[in-house]
C-alpha cells in the first residue's frame, strides 16, 4: 500500500487501480489537499481488503477492471465485511457487464475519464452522510442497503408545488393537510 497524504481530520479515501495513468492523477490531485484527504493507493482487491481490515477508511473508489478480483467483487465483499465504508466505482462504458453486477454494491459510479475534482467533490458529498449519522447501526443498515427506498408521496407533492412559480400558501396547506 502507498500512503497519498497523511493528514490529521480528514477523509480516509483507500484508491484501487492498477492503471499507471489513474493512479498518478489521484495522487497527484489528493497529494496537494493533505489538510483534506488521507489517501492510500493499493493495485489489487487482495491488498485492498487488506488494507481495509488493518484501517478504518471513510470511502473506496476502485477501477472496476482489476485484475484477479473485479471491482464489483471487490465491492461486494467490502460491503459485506465493511458497511460503513463509502463504494465508489470507476467504470467506462465498455464495462456494461461488469457495472451491471455492481450496480447492488456501488454507492455511486464514476464514468471514465474522470477528472480529480469531479472524484473529490463525489468522496466528499457521499462521506458527508456519515458526519450526520453518529449511530453506528444505522449507519451500518444504510451502508448494507442495495437500493435506496422510494421517495415518500406527500414530498414529491410538496417539491412540485414548491417548484411551480404559481404555487400558493393554499397549495401547500391542501398537500400537508392529506398527509
Amino acid at each position: 500500500a502507498q500512503a497519498l497524504a497523511e493528514p490529521a481530520q480528514s477523509k480516509r479515501v483507500l484508491f484501487v487501480t492498477d492503471e499507471a495513468a489513474t493512479s498518478g492523477a489521484l495522487r497527484g490531485a489528493f497529494l496537494q489537499q493533505p489538510a483534506r484527504w488521507q489517501g492510500v493507493l493499493v493495485a489489487s482487491g487482495a491488498a485492498a481488503l487488506a488494507e481495509l481490515d488493518r484501517n478504518p477508511f471513510d470511502a473506496i473508489v476502485c477501477e472496476l477492471r482489476l485484475a484477479q478480483m473485479d471491482g464489483a467483487q471487490l465491492l461486494a465483499q467490502v460491503c459485506e465485511r465493511h458497511p460503513n465504508v463509502v463504494r465508489l466505482c470507476l467504470s467506462d462504458a465498455a464495462d456494461e457487464e461488469l457495472s451491471l453486477r455492481a450496480v447492488p454494491v456501488t454507492h455511486q459510479f464514476l464514468s471514465k475519464p474522470c477528472n480529480t475534482e469531479a472524484v473529490q467533490e463525489v468522496v466528499e458529498r457521499a462521506c458527508s452522510l456519515g458526519g450526520i449519522l453518529h449511530n453506528e447501526a444505522i449507519r451500518a443498515l444504510i451502508g448494507k442497503l442495495q437500493t435506496l427506498p422510494a421517495t415518500p408521496q406527500t414530498f414529491e407533492a410538496l417539491s412540485a408545488a414548491c417548484a411551480r412559480p404559481t404555487a400558493h400558501a393554499a397549495d401547500i396547506s391542501d398537500i400537508v393537510s392529506r398527509d
